[in-house]
């Protein structure tokens, strides 16, 4: 159950890649005033790495490894507009950190929608890792469904982003949190 603190001064945006992660927390940075930190881009920044050439570097274990210490540095940098890669969930000490300082915010997309923004993103081949070695449909459907019930567990909110600019969700994320700007 989640807890009843409103208190919380960041938000934690989570969700499956192509779900709007990094844009909407650009877009609440903005409203808020409150600093966007990206855990994808806190790992590339400490590698000098591509996400994509750590895994195929360092491997999976060594990016989740930096994926955990990515979560715990953004936890510290509170408040924030926390954006956390799509796996990060998988880690329980990662959610139990999120939850502790930021209202958590799982924003989902459908499985056609979440194909077609990865197929789209110019970064997905030279910067994101593929999912299991490949973002085909039987795999992001495989690894979604693995996923979906660890985004509900962990969310505080869950905001549907299907069908919505990223502005209308990150205004309904400012609404729904009553989260005021600079």
């Amino acid at each position: 159950m989640p807890p009843s603190d409103d208190t919380r001064p960041s938000v934690a945006l989570i969700g499956f890649r192509g779900a709007g992660k990094t844009t909407v927390g650009r877009i609440l940075s903005r409203m808020t005033g409150l600093p966007l930190i990206d855990t994808d881009e806190w790992i590339a920044a400490q590698t000098g790495l591509t996400l994509a050439e750590i895994f195929r570097l360092k491997g999976e274990a060594e990016f989740r490894r930096l994926e955990v210490a990515a979560v715990t540095a953004a936890c510290a940098a509170s408040p924030a507009i926390l954006s956390v890669g799509g796996g990060a969930i998988e880690d329980g000490e990662s959610v139990r950190r999120l939850r502790a300082v930021a209202k958590v915010v799982w924003l989902r997309a459908g499985e056609r929608t979440l194909q077609a923004r990865i197929d789209t993103d110019p970064l997905t081949e030279s910067h994101r890792p593929a999912l299991a070695g490949t973002d085909s449909p039987a795999q992001v459907r495989e690894t979604l469904n693995r996923r979906t019930p660890l985004y509900a567990a962990a969310a505080d909110v869950t905001m549907d982003t299907d069908g919505v600019e990223p502005e209308g969700v990150a205004a309904r994320v400012v609404e729904r949190l009553r989260l005021s700007g600079p």
